[in-house]
């Protein structure tokens, strides 16, 4: 598969669908089984499958159901260092970077 950066909306839509209905079928849920989960309805889940189209409501709640949650953590993630270590590691990073250029 391409990378996303490489496919248009409507693919990745269809990309994230399929991964969606194979991460199900790894679990041996059925559709009313997810939908009663995660809260949505089984036309919505078969929607998402099929065609790629879902609410971003409904997409949250799927990834609650099915304990993927980390993947979308990290959508729109800030570089804001979160912790002291990083930021000690950016700037060992950034001093690395600094030396390399002196001549």
């Amino acid at each position: 598969m391409l990378p996303f950066s490489m496919l248009t909306a409507s693919e990745i839509q269809k990309h994230l669908g399929l991964r969606c209905q194979e991460l199900r079928l790894s679990r041996n849920l059925r559709r009313i089984t997810l939908a009663e989960k995660a809260g949505v309805s089984v036309e919505s889940i078969k929607r998402f499958e099929t065609q790629g189209e879902v609410s971003l409501h409904n997409l949250v709640l799927l990834c609650l159901a099915l304990n993927c949650t980390a993947e979308i953590e990290t959508l729109f993630k800030s570089d804001t260092p979160q912790s002291i270590d990083e930021i000690l590691q950016l700037q060992q990073s950034a001093s690395k970077k600094r030396q390399r250029g002196k001549a």
